[in-house]
């Protein structure tokens, strides 16, 4: 079923089906407000508000655009909204977890293989680091781009919608992301390996 197809259901009395939409859209969500927070419990609040948000809000939906679209703008919203009443934190860059709420599950599901030898496990958790690191290096802009588009598999014609930018400045800036990640791998390269 497409999100549509979820929704009407819904509308019509399906209340369960609306679990669908939360598990189809849960990481993008959390992402974005780890991105925009860089605070676990924060980003879960905001994340939480957001779908509740959305299910009130959903007989306002218009299928003209994609209900990512509208779900990511809703979770903007709630950041906007967050920074007002907290003016005093400071944005900062991504973490990207998974749901769970433990940083640490995450990153053990992220390196969990059980045929590797536990000092392999440390040099992939560290990596795994490090790749946070670099995506935490970039500016906003890029940083959104790049973890719409690699971490969460978005479209160029959704992220283009969602950030109400042209399709080329997405491609531009994730061009430029991408570049920017790569001129940090080379530069902080010391053994000849990717990190």
């Amino acid at each position: 079923m497409n999100d549509a197809e979820i929704i009407a259901q819904v509308l019509s009395g399906d209340v369960d089906s609306f679990e669908i939409i939360v598990k189809k859209y849960e990481k993008m969500i959390y992402n974005l407000a780890m991105t925009k927070t860089q605070n676990r419990e924060n980003a879960q609040d905001i994340s939480q508000e957001c779908f509740l948000r959305a299910y009130k809000m959903l007989r306002s939906y218009r299928t003209e655009s994609a209900f990512s679209t509208w779900i990511y703008r809703i979770c903007q919203n709630l950041i906007a909204d967050f920074y007002r009443k907290n003016k005093k934190i400071k944005t900062v860059s991504l973490s990207v977890t998974d749901l769970s709420g433990n940083d640490d599950e995450s990153k053990e599901r992220d390196i969990e293989d059980t045929e590797s030898e536990p000092s392999e496990q440390i040099i992939r958790t560290e990596k795994i680091e490090k790749i946070r690191e670099i995506i935490n290096s970039l500016p906003n802009d890029l940083r959104e781009i790049i973890i719409l588009r690699d971490l969460n598999n978005i479209s160029y014609s959704q992220i283009s919608e969602m950030l109400d930018i042209e399709m080329g400045t997405v491609k531009s800036r994730l061009n430029r992301a991408r570049e920017k990640l790569k001129e940090y791998i080379i530069k902080n390269n010391k053994d000849g390996e990717l990190f």
